[in-house]
């Protein structure tokens, strides 16, 4: 009992996904060769940040007197003022790491900052039940995408070639595939609430989250007929095993609606390349 609750409150914080989004901005931060010769202070930086937007999201979408009470935003509510310190803890703690980072890095970093600074104010004024709400997957895969691949390529020295970039695209998609996967479960639970899920409907997102597998397949796939490097082959056999993962949730619906397990599975793949490190060093 006291480990399941232990599980919860880690998924409930959302540091499964912080963990997540550490280890891929790693598994970035290797290409092509899979050799880890980059300091790890940015790869820190991102779990902060990933760790204060999530935070400051639910904190915000509580503010809204018609939010719908999810277990996580009654979880968020209940413990706002230790969140609300520990995000302001993460935020110095932050602000001392910026100046352990390259200059490039930096820029990167705060541009993808004002672009989810945006995104914050406009959601914090839009109601629940505001069709602008849709909208908050596609961006919030692009800002994590972003955060995780743009902060990892821009420290290399070297050009990154068109296999690297097709890389960090298919790891866009692949966000995109798992917000969408979660909005429509969440969907069938809270109807009320707006987002792509409620726009397009569940048969609808079916049909996207098959398309998107198919668009991952065809690009992993073609990234290695072409690449070189045994690691670069690794991540594009990753990244495939993980879009294959949230097309099973989507096809196993029925058993993974239980419990949340959808929830647990589709934010457990951003762990997978754990095992890339482990196999290719």
């Amino acid at each position: 009992m006291i480990l399941k609750r232990f599980l919860e409150v880690i998924n409930l914080l959302s540091l499964d996904v912080v963990a997540g989004a550490m280890i891929c901005h790693s598994a970035f931060l290797r290409l092509p060769e899979g050799k880890f010769t980059h300091a790890t202070t940015s790869t820190w930086l991102l779990g902060i940040a990933v760790f204060i937007i999530y935070t400051l999201d639910r904190q915000l979408d509580n503010l809204k007197p018609e939010q719908i009470a999810t277990p996580r935003h009654r979880f968020h509510k209940q413990y706002a003022k230790v969140l609300k310190l520990s995000v302001a803890l993460a935020m110095l703690l932050g602000i001392y790491l910026l100046g352990h980072i390259t200059y490039l890095t930096l820029m990167v970093g705060f541009g993808i900052a004002f672009i989810t600074s945006i995104y914050l104010v406009v959601v914090s004024k839009l109601s629940s039940d505001s069709i602008f709400q849709a909208y908050k997957e596609p961006v919030t895969a692009f800002v994590y995408a972003s955060g995780v691949c743009g902060t990892a390529i821009v420290q290399h020295s070297r050009v990154f070639s068109w296999i690297d970039w097709a890389l960090a695209g298919v790891f866009f998609m692949i966000a995109f595939q798992n917000l969408l996967l979660f909005s429509a479960f969440e969907q069938q639970k809270y109807p009320q609430v707006h987002s792509l899920g409620s726009m397009w409907g569940a048969r609808a997102c079916r049909q996207i989250l098959y398309g998107l597998f198919v668009i991952n397949l065809i690009a992993t796939s073609f990234i290695l007929w072409h690449s070189t490097y045994p690691y670069s082959m690794g991540l594009g056999t990753v990244e495939i095993i993980m879009s294959t993962v949230l097309v099973l949730i989507t096809y196993f619906e029925l058993f993974f609606v239980k419990n949340d397990r959808y929830r647990w599975v589709g934010d457990g793949i951003f762990l997978i390349p754990l095992f890339l490190f482990i196999l290719i060093r």
